[in-house]
């Protein structure tokens, strides 16, 4: 108790602990420099940890943010987590005018408390404590001094001292003290050099950083993460709630994780009798698979489980069977002890699940990362992936959640990094093919017959399931993207046992916008179904290099039947450009007054330098445009 009270008497007596009173926050203070393209600026940010032993780390944040306008309101508020593995020792702020002044100070008992994970399906001991400001008198500042006490060294929270990109900030630094004998390692990203002391048996590293302006993030940048500095701390041994492993390698990892999960696996043998049951007289393995599989997504429901180590530690095959739910690991937990009976071998998978951005584990920095799970069956000539939580993927297709990226395979010899499936045009793809014909009222009568592979359809399959027919009528009556048009009747229809997850959709269509006469003219736009890629123009040089999140291709076939009595009068030449990231033509041709539009596009996925960024604008642009598509016929 009293190295705890001394402990308490030392981190307040520290110069930037509490808040200093002769420090002047006045906004006239800030560099002007730091104010371009700012909605905050944070003046001072520092972190202590102070790491005692693996189960005791003191974690001391100081922040203090001036708001400037009503968008930097976001960082004026304070949250705080806590739960069966982090405890808050303390917390207080206060709030200062425009000319440094006090305007409140914010106490312990100002902060209320909620369950984190309120209002989601998520099974959590995570608390919150936090704190709105209400007040708007810009530009203001609020300052907060919170203390925790982590009681493992599994994890660390990344130190990021730019909180987002339209954030400046003044001062900050990270400052972490360990006994010797304990590892740590260190991975940062676009921050001068540490400085390391040594004193009393204690090491202590101190990154500290400086005006960093805030910036604009540039479009189809990659995650807003890789733009700015942070430091991620990483144990060599650690413990968490009585288990104790290390790091070091990602094999060790997987040996740590294995062994928290291990006999995890364990069916009653009603469950056995049944699987065996469901698999009675086939031979085929994928097949065996896929029953169980689907059986699997019949049977259980999704549930987030997050209460302590159980973040990382499934609950037993036996209770997702008797619950009918589960997490992401629980469920693929389940499902590997299902395949076992069968004696099939799979093996868990943690990763990083995210749409936006494809973010691969460090090969050269193992650490606790993911936020995902999913499960890797080799076969002798084959390798299968089943993503547990969706109630209707397909076997063996991921989809753009897990594909094309480095996770973390979990074996009983540890752990293994693996790369997940690569999805190119092959597999996300679009077919349309569209008639044409002329209505009696100065309309176009359109008949599509399309399909949808891969993530288009994996996308599709989704909104099936999830809409009410309403929603996909509305849905339909917009997707098309002409200026005008009316859906008299659709259907959206999966394709059964396709393993990319193909969608078939018929819709017959009235558009009215597409046909103009004028005189003895006609004025037909044969782009029926338009392609669209969002895009910015840059004005200014482009800093960093561009993302292309996913391969994917669009065929376009469209027969437009002239009506009797008319000639054609003109067609627009071909277009087509072609560039590293992707290429798109266009075509049509006269076929005895059948004209026949032919169309692709393709794009490929990757990260491009950014000199090509402007290539990428024109392409965008002649793709938008829908070129060439306008033909002119002539009444006789």
């Amino acid at each position: 108790m009293l190295k705890r009270l001394i402990f308490l008497f030392f981190i307040t007596a520290l110069p930037f602990r509490g808040f200093a009173n002769d420090v002047n926050y006045g906004a006239s203070s800030i560099d002007r420099n730091l104010l371009k393209n700012a909605d905050a600026v944070i003046r001072d940010y520092r972190t202590e940890i102070n790491i005692e032993s693996p189960t005791e780390v003191y974690i001391t944040e100081h922040i203090v943010i001036t708001v400037l306008n009503e968008k930097g309101n976001v960082f004026a508020n304070e949250h705080t987590f806590y739960s069966s593995l982090v405890a808050i020792e303390s917390v207080e702020g206060r709030i200062i005018d425009k000319d440094g002044n006090l305007v409140k100070k914010i106490r312990s008992f100002d902060f209320k408390t909620r369950a984190a994970y309120a209002y989601t399906s998520t099974y959590s001991d995570d608390m919150e404590r936090y704190y709105y400001v209400d007040y708007r008198q810009y530009p203001y500042t609020v300052e907060y001094t919170v203390v925790t006490r982590q009681r493992h060294t599994f994890t660390f929270a990344p130190w990021q001292p730019q909180l987002a990109e339209n954030c400046a900030v003044e001062h900050a630094s990270l400052q972490i003290s360990v006994p010797e004998d304990f590892k740590l390692r260190f991975k940062q990203n676009m921050l001068p050099r540490d400085t390391m002391t040594m004193k009393d048996g204690m090491i202590t590293r101190l990154w500290e950083v400086k005006n960093i302006s805030a910036f604009i993030k540039e479009p189809l940048s990659y995650s807003k993460e890789s733009l700015m500095s942070s430091v991620i701390v990483a144990p060599e041994y650690f413990e968490c709630q009585g288990y104790a492993g290390n790091m070091k390698t990602w094999k060790e990892l997987g040996d740590f994780l294995f062994t928290l999960n291990k006999n995890r696996d364990t069916l009653s043998d009603e469950t056995k009798s049944k699987v065996k049951e469901l698999t009675l007289n086939i031979v085929d393995t994928k097949q065996k698979i896929n029953i169980l599989y689907s059986w699997l997504q019949k049977s259980t429901r999704y549930v987030s489980i997050q209460y302590g180590i159980g973040g990382w530690q499934t609950i037993d095959a036996g209770s997702v069977y008797k619950n009918k739910y589960g997490d992401c690991k629980a469920l693929s937990n389940y499902m590997m002890a299902l395949l076992e009976v069968v004696g099939i071998k799979s093996y868990p998978v943690v990763i990083y699940g995210e749409e936006d951005y494809k973010r691969s584990f460090s090969k050269n920095f193992p650490h606790v990362q993911g936020n995902h799970e999913i499960l890797c069956i080799p076969l002798t000539k084959d390798t299968m992936w089943l993503e547990c939580t969706s109630p209707y993927s397909r076997m063996n297709f991921l989809g753009d959640f897990t594909d094309d990226r480095t996770a973390l395979m979990i074996t009983q010899e540890g752990g293994v990094l693996v790369n997940t499936p690569v999805y190119d045009t092959s597999v996300n793809w679009e077919c349309r093919n569209a008639k044409i014909v002329c209505g009696d009222a100065d309309e176009l009568k359109i008949e599509m017959n399309n399909r949808y592979s891969g993530v288009p359809g994996e996308e599709l399959n989704g909104r099936i399931k999830l809409s009410q027919p309403k929603e996909l009528q509305d849905y339909e009556n917009t997707k098309f993207g002409m200026p005008s048009y009316s859906v008299e009747k659709f259907t959206l229809k999966p394709v059964d046992d396709d393993p990319y997850m193909a969608v078939d959709e018929h819709v017959v269509i009235t558009a009215s916008s597409m046909y103009n006469k004028r005189g003895t003219r006609i004025f037909i736009n044969m782009n029926v179904a338009p392609i669209k890629k969002e895009y910015t123009t840059m004005n200014t040089e482009r800093k960093t290099s561009f993302f292309i999140t996913n391969s994917y291709a669009i065929r376009d076939t469209f027969t437009l039947a002239t009506p009797a009595n008319t000639s054609v009068e003109y067609i627009p030449e071909p277009v087509s450009i072609e560039y590293k990231f992707g290429h798109y033509n266009c075509n049509i041709t006269n076929l005895n007054g059948q004209l026949l539009l032919t169309r692709e596009y393709v794009q490929h996925s990757g990260v491009y330098d950014r000199m090509f960024y402007h290539d990428y604008e024109k392409f965008a642009g002649v793709v938008n445009a829908g070129y060439p598509v306008n033909i002119v016929l002539n009444h006789n």
